[in-house]
């Protein structure tokens, strides 16, 4: 995992269904790739670039290097012809020309008179907690014995895509300690469907005080942090209101902010742990969410930083809680907020709480 993860690049869609990314050569200010937005699976099409000038003038491009971002979705040649395959799905067909223009444009590969779901699974106490790996089935009747038409499980904030969604669905979502639910929707256009599962049973009692441990798995990129740093050990205190935890790190000296210490951490309960979220100050940085400094941040004695984010789900029992964070533990000089100076890290820390 690399820290350019955590930059999302959200590409629109114009009205032609073409988005610029960069600009062509002088005087030329647009490209567009020219095509349809959809495609059923085994169709082809061919999808052609164009320039527009500052003063409006426009001129195809015959020359161009075509990609797909999926190419298990759909196959583009260099010439532009594009071949949806048998899975439904979407991908980014993406052009760059000979003047080193670029540009992109959605493409969703679905059968005919089927669309696209998308949404989000939460829980019905607490709409906040996002039920991370539920399973989606749709199906054509309620019969539950009836074929399953598509599927799509949650991801780690608990949104799901689905696709190939007939017009009268039944979805049903299913999790390990929640109960069963089954909605029956009707949908005439692609649409937005965020969905709610109740607990089986009253949610496990995780506060208390744990021996919590940040160890470095396996550096996967950059230069690594010494072995002093790759291995920090704390102790915690978890508090539990509903099912909404908050962590509150001690046993180090954090960084000290206008909002208090760089100490705490949120997260929920789940069926199988608990689900974690240390928020990193690039969150910030990239996403624009607040406060702009990390949720876990020790000072060392010599002054740098030990900069600890990430989300994870964390398995086990009441006694004990592990994941590895989908995140990074970086080492850093420099003040926050501020400017700051990367030393050394490592990707994808194991997050581990002991009962005391």
């Amino acid at each position: 995992m690399k820290r350019i993860l955590a930059i999302l690049i959200v590409m629109s869609v114009s009205a032609c269904g073409s988005d610029t990314q960069k600009g062509g050569p002088s005087g030329f200010v647009r490209v567009d790739i020219l095509g349809p937005a959809s495609l059923e699976p085994g169709q082809t099409a061919s999808y052609s670039v164009v320039e527009t000038g500052a003063d409006g003038s426009s001129r195809a491009l015959s020359a161009a290097t075509w990609t797909s971002s999926d190419t298990t979705v759909v196959q583009v040649g260099s010439s532009g012809m594009a071949t949806a395959q048998s899975r439904a799905g979407e991908t980014v067909i993406q052009v760059r020309t000979t003047t080193q223009a670029t540009a992109s444009k959605e493409v969703l590969v679905l059968p005919n008179g089927t669309f696209r779901v998308v949404g989000v699974i939460s829980e019905a106490d607490q709409p906040v907690n996002r039920v991370p790996g539920a399973r989606l089935e749709v199906r054509t009747e309620p019969d539950l014995s009836a074929p399953v038409v598509a599927t799509a499980t949650t991801d780690v904030n608990g949104r799901y895509r689905l696709y190939a969604v007939p017009p009268d669905a039944y979805v049903r979502v299913l999790k390990a300690g929640y109960l069963d639910t089954t909605e029956h929707r009707q949908f005439t256009a692609h649409a937005n469907m965020d969905l709610l599962l109740k607990w089986g049973a009253d949610p496990p009692v995780l506060a208390g005080e744990y021996a919590m441990t940040v160890q470095v798995v396996q550096c996967r990129f950059g230069r690594p942090l010494p072995p002093d740093l790759q291995v920090r050990r704390y102790r915690a205190t978890v508090e539990q209101t509903g099912t909404a935890l908050t962590v509150t790190v001690r046993d180090a000296r954090f960084l000290t902010h206008a909002d208090g210490e760089s100490n705490r951490f949120t997260g929920v309960v789940t069926p199988s742990g608990a689900n974690f979220h240390i928020q990193g100050f690039y969150d910030f940085y990239y996403y624009r969410t607040y406060p702009p400094v990390p949720a876990l941040a020790e000072l060392l004695p010599d002054g740098t930083l030990l900069v600890m984010n990430g989300r994870t789900s964390a398995t086990g029992t009441s006694g004990t809680l592990s994941g590895v964070l989908s995140g990074l533990m970086v080492h850093y000089e420099g003040t926050l907020p501020g400017s700051v100076r990367w030393l050394e890290g490592c990707s994808e820390p194991r997050l581990t709480l002991t009962r005391q």
